[in-house]
């Protein structure tokens, strides 16, 4: 992929997504960040270690990312899961889509949303440059927005 992005006639970002960082390590027997490992090296080799390289690692996980923080000035995204929208416009928030899963095995009781509130953001932003909010969670609380009275927005 990053050879066929630097061939491109301007320029092409990648955004890689780490998946399953935890169960890799654990489970898998991995290792601890060895996935993480190998694609900084290789992101580097390609672009060096600059915030302004076409590049936006992704994670569902915490853990990964703040273990990244310290060893990439790639920026980084903190992505956001659930399970179903409430009509609401709320977060529907059931295993597995609950919590990321280095949360689940730390038995951090943290949730998806517990880290889009205030405080969970400043702590997001220790770690990660952006957040990746989960699609239909936007999508649903847009459509909301847009279809209250003129009055009401």
């Amino acid at each position: 992929m990053i050879a066929l992005t630097k061939r491109a006639s301007r320029k092409v970002g990648i955004y890689p997504e780490i998946k399953h960082s935890t169960f890799h390590a654990v489970e898998a027997g991995f290792g601890a960040n060895t996935i993480e490992d190998k694609l900084v090296a290789t992101l580097h080799a390609a672009y060096g270690n600059s915030s302004d390289a076409p590049v936006f690692i992704q994670s569902f996980e915490v853990s990964n990312l703040r273990y990244l923080n310290g060893r990439t000035n790639i920026r980084l995204v903190q992505l956001v899961d659930a399970n179903d929208v409430n009509t609401d416009g709320s977060m529907s928030l059931v295993a597995p889509y609950r919590q990321p899963y280095d949360f689940v095995v730390k038995n951090d009781p943290r949730t998806f949303a517990d880290l889009l509130t205030a405080q969970g953001l400043d702590f997001v932003k220790t770690y990660a440059d952006a957040v990746g909010p989960w699609k239909p969670y936007r999508s649903r609380q847009w459509k909301m927005a847009w279809s209250a009275p003129a009055t009401a927005r």
